[in-house]
């Protein structure tokens, strides 16, 4: 699905996960613009990579009062099998100021 960003879906997460104590640092770009935002149920919380803190950050600067506990970027999550049936709202991206 195409969701407007000047990034056009960014690099690759800087960091991953990989177990509770391990925070693999992957050298990626991570995400750049902060407009492919998107709120995900609750219910697949536990089938997404963990949140990190520049994701939080970055949608909190750019989106502020729209942020809340089912944002997410859609970048940074690749579509598998398991997401089948996930329904998510993408609001309206923030005005853009234009010179």
């Amino acid at each position: 699905m195409d969701l407007e960003g000047s990034c056009h879906g960014g690099g690759g997460p800087p960091e991953v996960q990989r177990t509770p104590a391990w925070l693999e640092t992957t050298y990626g770009e991570g995400p750049t613009c902060f407009y492919c935002h998107v709120q995900i149920p609750s219910t697949f919380h536990h089938l997404l990579p963990p949140q990190l803190k520049s994701e939080i950050k970055g949608l909190t600067d750019t989106w502020e009062e729209e942020v809340n506990m089912t944002s997410r970027l859609a970048c940074l999550i690749t579509l598998e099998q398991k997401h089948d049936g996930m329904v998510v709202f993408v609001p309206d991206a923030p005005p853009v100021n234009v010179l």
